[in-house]
Formats: C-alpha cells, sequence, structure tokens
C-alpha cells in the first residue's frame, strides 16, 4: 500500500510506503505492464487539497493464500488508519481556520472601534523609524497641523516651522531628544499652531518607543492631541478664578439658598470663612434693618430681570452692622433654568459714615446741632418742586416753621411763607406772589 501526493515532484510524491513495497517509479512501471494481479486505486480529498491511496499485491504474495488473507487486511486496517489521521488533521486545520477566521474579525472590530475612539478624541500619529531615518505623518496628524502636501516632506523641522515662535525652541529640543535620544517623556508637550482665521490653536504631543520581541527600539510613536477646547476652558478657569479672588467679597449659592462657596474677600469683610458658612442660608446675616417686603422686592426683581443691585445691611460676626453695594445675579444651567446665584459685595459703611458726617456740617449748626438756613433752603426748593410738578396744594408751613427756628430769616419772612405752594400763579388767593417774594427774601436775607 503507498499514498501519492499526485501535486508532488519526483521522489515527493510517495508520502507512506508499506512493507517492502515499491517505490513510485517502481510502482508506475508495474501498473503500466499489468504485473500487479489486485491492484485498488481510490482518491482521498479534503477540501481542495486530494490524495491517492493504492493497494497492490505482488504475484509473490498471491502464491500463498494467508499472504493474500494478511496483505488485504493490513490493506483494510492501514486504510482506515491512515483515513482517520487524515479527518483528524483536517479538523484541526478546520478549527485553526475558525480560530484565525474569528481573531481577524476580532481585531478588525478592534481596529474601527480604536479608529473611531482616536477620531472621537481628536487624535493622530506621528511616527519616526530611526533604521530608514524617515519620518512618517498619518492624514489626521497633516489635517491638524495643517499640511496641504499630507506628509511629503515629513520632518521636525517642517513641524517646528508651523508653530508660533515663541515655543519653537523648547519644542524643537523636545523632540530632538526624542528622536535622537530614543528617549520618552511621560510628561506631555504642549505647543501652539499658527493662528487660523484669527483662533489660535493648541496640541499635546506624547511619545513612546515601541519594542519588538527581542526588546529593541523599533520605531517611536508620537500621539497628538488637538487640546484647543480644553486650553480655552482652562484659561476661563483661571480667569474665573483670578475674578473669584478679586478685591471684591463673593457669595455662591445653589438654587435654594444654601451657600456653597464664599472668597476669601468675603471672609475680610463679614468674618466668615468658609468652614462656617458652606451649606448655611445667607438670612445668618440679616441685621432686621429690612423688612419682608424689601426681601419680596430684591428676589421678585432677581427672577424677572436675572439680577439685582442695590444696598443691603449685612451682619458682621463681631455684632457689628455693614452696609454694603450689593450685586446678586443669577446663574442658567445647560437647561435654561437658575442653577445659581451669585452675590458680591462691597463695604461702603465708612464712605456712608463719610457722607453722614458731611450732610451734618452742611445743614447743622456746630454749636446748638440745630439746623441752619442752608437746610431751609434745600427743603424749602424741594417743596415748591413738588408742588410745581404735582400742580396740587402742597403744604410747606411745617417744615418752614421748624427750620426757622435755626435761621437767621426774620420771623416777618417765615410768617410770608406760611401760606401754600403749588405753581407760580399761587393759589389764587395771591400767595403765589408772596411766595416768590419770601423765597427773595429768604435768599437775600
Amino acid at each position: 500500500m503507498a499514498l501519492l501526493d499526485p501535486e508532488a515532484p519526483g521522489k515527493r510524491r510517495l508520502l507512506f510506503s508499506g512493507g517492502d513495497g515499491f517505490a513510485p517509479a517502481e510502482l508506475e512501471q508495474a501498473v503500466a505492464g499489468n504485473d500487479l494481479p489486485i491492484l485498488v486505486r481510490s482518491e482521498v480529498r479534503l477540501g481542495e487539497r486530494a490524495w491517492e491511496l493504492v493497494q497492490y499485491a505482488r504475484n509473490d504474495f498471491i502464491e500463498t493464500p494467508w499472504a493474500l488473507f494478511y496483505l488485504l487486511s493490513g490493506g483494510f486496517l492501514l486504510s482506515g488508519v491512515y483515513c482517520w489521521l487524515i479527518l483528524v488533521l483536517a479538523g484541526q486545520r478546520n478549527h485553526v481556520q475558525l480560530q484565525v477566521a474569528e481573531q481577524t474579525r476580532q481585531l478588525a472590530i478592534s481596529n474601527s472601534l480604536l479608529a473611531e475612539a482616536k477620531r472621537i478624541a481628536g487624535l493622530s500619529h506621528w511616527v519616526w523609524y530611526p533604521r530608514e531615518q524617515r519620518h512618517h505623518w498619518s492624514v489626521p496628524f497633516c489635517k491638524l497641523i495643517g499640511d496641504d502636501e499630507l506628509g511629503a516632506r515629513a520632518s521636525v523641522e517642517a513641524f517646528v516651522a508651523r508653530l508660533l515662535p515663541h515655543c519653537q525652541e523648547e519644542v524643537a529640543a523636545r523632540i530632538g531628544f526624542w528622536v535622537h535620544g530614543r528617549g520618552a517623556s511621560s510628561q506631555p508637550l504642549v505647543c501652539e499652531l499658527e493662528p487660523v482665521a484669527g483662533h489660535r490653536r493648541h496640541i499635546e504631543l506624547q511619545s513612546d518607543w515601541i519594542q519588538n520581541d527581542q526588546g529593541e527600539a523599533e520605531y517611536l510613536s508620537i500621539v497628538a492631541q488637538d487640546i484647543t477646547e480644553r486650553w480655552q476652558g482652562q484659561e476661563q478657569l483661571r480667569l474665573a478664578a483670578a475674578t473669584f479672588e478679586g478685591q471684591d467679597a463673593i457669595l455662591i449659592t445653589d438654587v435654594h439658598g444654601d451657600i456653597r462657596r464664599v472668597n476669601g474677600a468675603f471672609e475680610r469683610l463679614l468674618g466668615y470663612p468658609q468652614s462656617l458658612v458652606q451649606g448655611r442660608n445667607p438670612r445668618i446675616f440679616r441685621t432686621g434693618r429690612h423688612d419682608h417686603d424689601f426681601y419680596r422686592r430684591l428676589w421678585q426683581r432677581v427672577a424677572e430681570r436675572g439680577y439685582w443691585q442695590g444696598e443691603i445691611w449685612n451682619l458682621h460676626r463681631d455684632g457689628s452692622e455693614r452696609l454694603l453695594r450689593a450685586s446678586i445675579t443669577a446663574v442658567k444651567g445647560a437647561s435654561g433654568s437658575t442653577s445659581h446665584y451669585v452675590a458680591s459685595y462691597s463695604d461702603i459703611t465708612d464712605q456712608r459714615t463719610a457722607e453722614e458726617q458731611i450732610r451734618r456740617l452742611a445743614y447743622y449748626d456746630s454749636l446748638t446741632g440745630l439746623p441752619n438756613r442752608d437746610l431751609f433752603h434745600e427743603n424749602l426748593r424741594q417743596q415748591i418742586a413738588q408742588g410745581v410738578a404735582a400742580a396740587t396744594s402742597a403744604p410747606c408751613c411745617s417744615s418752614i416753621s421748624t427750620t426757622s427756628r435755626a435761621s437767621t430769616i426774620p420771623s416777618a419772612t417765615v410768617s410770608a411763607t406760611s401760606c401754600c405752594v403749588t405753581s407760580p400763579a399761587g393759589c389764587g388767593t395771591g400767595c403765589g406772589s408772596r411766595t416768590s417774594s419770601a423765597v427773595l427774601a429768604a435768599t437775600s436775607s
């Protein structure tokens, strides 16, 4: 019995020969000369491959009956064994092919997901092959830096030329260390590209050497990511932090009015640190000077216009009262509804005290503490202006009689103004002319 491979050349055609069987050339010669009394040829096919199984008996075996029996029995047994081995090998091969196909499919899915993740994250690649002394820029990397030639002239110099001058030297040194020193750094490298249409662009580079199976550095992989939006967000946060820690006291509450944050200026203003007020309501600062209607109008204004500005009295931690110029603003969330309230304060207590002192010195006598002639004139002008605007009777005798005691205006002048003030035409009884003459008399005196 012999197992032949029809596709193999020459002596390689014989895969197996049992006992003292013929060589391939001898077997073909015996078959051609009809020297084999028993000859059985069968084809064993598996997939696209085919083998030829030849079972034959020589004349010397036929002379002995037992030899023929042993020959046939051994041939069938070996044929079964060979068929079983071929089926086993074929099954293993199919199993391996299925595993390869499944691994290939999983790899394709992983590559697709990786490409999608890189697209979403804005990642692109720059590869340096040291053996070939060659740089390679991926298409997304070329689009990121604005290279219209799609990496045809990829190099460190070409990349650095697309950066702003203030960062070119540092970036060239860092990338040169990566490329020539074969060193990688976990610290990312931030670069600022030339503006496009007036917009600043920032990218972040991270590098790592990829090794082969022998542990040798095979190529340098540089991953680039567009961080323009993140950079702008960080810049806004820095500006917000600088504003928050400015001169004005700032208090932030949630939509329910619970305090979430205060700055250092607030602690200096009212004496309350962050740890004492966090989670509490600003009602703890009320002095009792403002009634419920004041706060109702305040929050109604915030609800209608989104902000309120005015003066408010708040309580210091030491028990003293402070007059503050306040501004309360409603902060809208992504859904458009109010999420926080921000209040800023500045202390005007000393300013108001100084204004009151100046006003007292201007309108009250420094010795007696009584109103003087300037206050009388001021009140009189206000009464006249109110009467003219309203065009109705507006008695002013009480204010005149009160202020006249502290002034040097003669009593005759006071009695002349004790009627009423309406309009230049008077009240119809001639008091209008008397009022005008009284004002002139008071002014001249």
